[in-house]
């Protein structure tokens, strides 16, 4: 299976999609934030990278131009539940498609359907 990087600033969400993720086999590392998600992709290679948009102090939007500086070719699903006055997930994730790299979206709420569904688009593999 896969090895993921999964970040987000969200504890509860990251501890679930670790779960979800294990419990198909993939290698998982969490990361709360951009600059934890940078340092661990220097470290490490990843085959797709799960990423939050909106999140603090490095948000998805700045992880993603960091990310294509050094590694283009990496994968990415851009995730968001960002309801606000001046931004929503809808906007974030259309942003984050823009960019490049971001193949796939999935709006909070998903269920492990979605993500499934949206893993294997990318990798190819099938369950």
């Amino acid at each position: 299976m896969a090895n993921i990087l999964v970040i987000d600033d969200e504890e509860q969400m990251r501890d679930l999609l670790d779960m979800m993720l294990t419990d198909d086999n993939h290698s998982v590392k969490t990361a709360s934030d951009g600059v934890e998600g940078l340092l661990a992709c220097h470290h490490e290679k990843f085959d797709l990278i799960i990423t939050d948009i909106n999140m603090p102090p490095k948000n998805g939007i700045d992880f993603l131009i960091e990310i294509q500086k050094f590694n283009k070719k990496i994968p990415v699903i851009a995730i968001s539940g960002a309801v606000g006055k001046f931004t929503d997930s809808e906007f974030n994730l259309a942003s984050a498609k823009m960019l490049g790299g971001v193949l796939g979206t999935l709006k909070k709420p998903f269920n492990e359907i979605d993500l499934r569904n949206a893993i294997n688009a990318i990798l190819g593999e099938s369950k």
